[in-house]
């Protein structure tokens, strides 16, 4: 475990996930952390510093919006929403086509804050240590 549920809410300040649904997005945020860094925090848990608990929260925190978002509609990707009429429109495609574009722009989103709390650290540097 990376980051524990008192580090979210006392010095991260998190109240969005509640400490039953914890573990889960832990668990969950840790494997693509640990993707994205080459498995090098799993090898060597002293690099767990405020920065990688910090990322690991604010990930953790957009894996649950987007599990949430996914909920409301159906796993269907959004192309257009219209407030007044209430008129909604989603992508066209199959099911299995939106599973792996959510899944692609959840990628996406995960790695985009763990570069911005993570790229001048070495941690997701792609060569040799």
């Amino acid at each position: 475990m990376y980051v524990t549920y008192e580090y979210y809410t006392e010095t991260f300040g998190g109240n969005t996930i509640s400490s039953d649904s914890f573990n889960k997005y832990e668990r969950k945020v840790r494997l693509s952390l640990d993707n994205f860094t080459f498995d090098r925090i799993k090898n060597d848990e002293t690099l767990i510093d405020d920065n990688v608990k910090d990322c690991m929260c604010e990930m953790m925190e957009k894996a649950y919006g987007i599990e949430q978002e996914e909920a409301a509609t159906d796993g269907k990707i959004i192309t257009s929403e219209s407030v007044d009429g209430h008129s909604v429109s989603f992508a066209i495609s199959d099911s299995q086509k939106n599973e792996i574009d959510q899944s692609r722009i959840t990628k996406i989103k995960l790695y985009n804050i763990a570069k911005d709390y993570l790229l001048n650290t070495g941690l997701l540097y792609r060569g040799l240590d």
